[in-house]
């Protein structure tokens, strides 16, 4: 793993760690409101790499701080990746045709 995915996850899971703190919850309960474990949960705290995103981003949605990661998911913020894209991208979409054969029902 390279040091800027360690040092991100890290920060994600201080912010984590923070938010929770401030709002006065527990850890635990913090889990059982985000529908994980308690082990998963001092892993998203402590910034460990290998813990699936789905669920630092439920931990996040139950915190309220699930906005920090909207940019990410506008993919207009990525001008290079989008220029790319848009340059591999057909002009027109055309279906298959199908054809149909005529069926006759044997009465």
């Amino acid at each position: 793993m390279n040091k800027d995915a360690i040092s991100l996850a890290t920060n994600i899971g201080n912010m984590v760690s923070v938010s929770r703190r401030a709002r006065k919850i527990k850890q635990a309960d913090l889990a059982v409101m985000a529908g994980i474990g308690m082990n998963t949960m001092v892993a998203i705290e402590k910034g460990v790499t290998t813990v699936q995103l789905g669920f630092y981003l439920q931990v996040m949605s139950v915190l309220g701080i699930n906005n920090y990661l909207q940019p990410l998911s506008e993919h207009t913020t990525d001008k290079v990746g989008v220029e790319s894209m848009t340059k591999l991208l057909p002009k027109r979409v055309i279906g298959k045709r199908t054809h149909r054969r005529a069926t006759f029902s044997q009465d």
